[in-house]
Order: structure tokens, then C-alpha cells, then sequence
């Protein structure tokens, strides 16, 4: 596990990156256990890393409805991105990592470029 750890620090992986691939080797681990027959006799400690990157600066509701409607006025696409970076918690780059599951890179670049922008949001000036 030390030398996944190093491997993935070298690729250059947040920590928090790091943490979500060992919960996945962990939880396999468990699940082994819980097989009849077993498939594992034991789980190894697996280090996890302490994670500073945590997610700040939820919506309230009322700004997730204005921003809600100002992104329907732009179009459903980009309504359609909204809902699904608000509903699984996506931060910018896990919304540019999605241009390769699915999404056009330069619809996901666009969505960016424009949420940059102060007059494409202009509703949601404080």
C-alpha cells in the first residue's frame, strides 16, 4: 500500500484523490470478509491521509434557486451540468474530468469560461 501511496504522490494526486482509491481497496477487503467462504483471512491497516481539501461554501437555498433558473435561461445544458456538479458535490477539475465520461470537453470549458464571467450570472451579484 506504502508504494501505491508514493506511486500515486508522484503522479502528482491530492490527498483526498488518494484517500477515495484506498476506501475502495478497503471496502474490498471487507467485502471479502464478509463472503461465505471467506476470500480474505484478514484486512491489512491501510494509512489514510489527513484531508485539508474539504468541501466549503455550500448553497443556500435560495441561491441554489437563483442560480438554478439563470443557468435554464442559458440553456438546459448547462442547467443539466449544474444539477449534476450540485447533487454529487463535483468541484471544478471532477467537472472537467467528466469532459471524458460523457461530456464534450468544450461544453464542459465553456461551462467555466462562462461561470467566470459576471454578466452570465448577473442575478447573482451580492
Amino acid at each position: 500500500m506504502r508504494d501505491y501511496i508514493a506511486s500515486r504522490q508522484e503522479e502528482g494526486a491530492e490527498a483526498a484523490t488518494i484517500n477515495r482509491e484506498l476506501a475502495i481497496v478497503k471496502r474490498m477487503f471487507y467485502l471479502g470478509m464478509e463472503c461465505t467462504p471467506r476470500k480474505v483471512k484478514f484486512v491489512p491497516h491501510i494509512p489514510m491521509f489527513t484531508e485539508r481539501n474539504t468541501r466549503k461554501g455550500f448553497l443556500e437555498s435560495n441561491d441554489y434557486q437563483r442560480l438554478a433558473a439563470e443557468c435554464a435561461k442559458i440553456g438546459l445544458w448547462l442547467r443539466t451540468i449544474f444539477e449534476l456538479g450540485f447533487t454529487f458535490g463535483w468541484r471544478e477539475q471532477e467537472i472537467l474530468g467528466r469532459a471524458g465520461a460523457g461530456f464534450p470537453e468544450s461544453l464542459v470549458q465553456g461551462l467555466l469560461r462562462r461561470g467566470r464571467r459576471s454578466d452570465v450570472l448577473p442575478n447573482l451579484q451580492h
